[in-house]
């Protein structure tokens, strides 16, 4: 048997606009990729990872959420940090089947 991948499937196409949509505003602007760990400690990162100085304002990207949420018929989130959450901030996933290509849509959409 010999597997063969198709990077142009309509589901992972859809899956990528998802989550580049999700971060539409997002300049890349002021990103700082020499971070001083011990100067910014607390600010940018802890034990669960390095935050992302340019993302795009809580309310731009709850605004974004929701229309990738009504676009793929998803229920809206209330709020983008839910109370009683684990992590302080937004945290996102990419929910698809088993063997249908999510690590090729993390890897496409992270070069865009």
């Amino acid at each position: 048997m010999k597997l063969k991948f198709d990077s142009n499937l309509p589901y992972q196409q859809e899956a990528i606009a998802s989550v580049t949509d999700l971060f539409a505003g997002l300049t890349g602007q002021g990103v700082d990729s020499t971070l001083d760990f011990g100067r910014r400690a607390g600010l940018l990162w802890n034990e669960l990872g390095i935050g992302n100085i340019a993302l795009p304002s809580h309310v731009e990207l709850l605004k974004n959420l929701h229309a990738v949420q009504i676009r793929n018929r998803v229920s809206k989130s209330r709020a983008l940090i839910e109370s009683g959450e684990y992590y302080s901030f937004p945290n996102f996933s990419v929910e698809m089947e088993t063997g249908t290509g999510k690590t090729y849509v993390h890897l496409a959409w992270i070069r865009r």
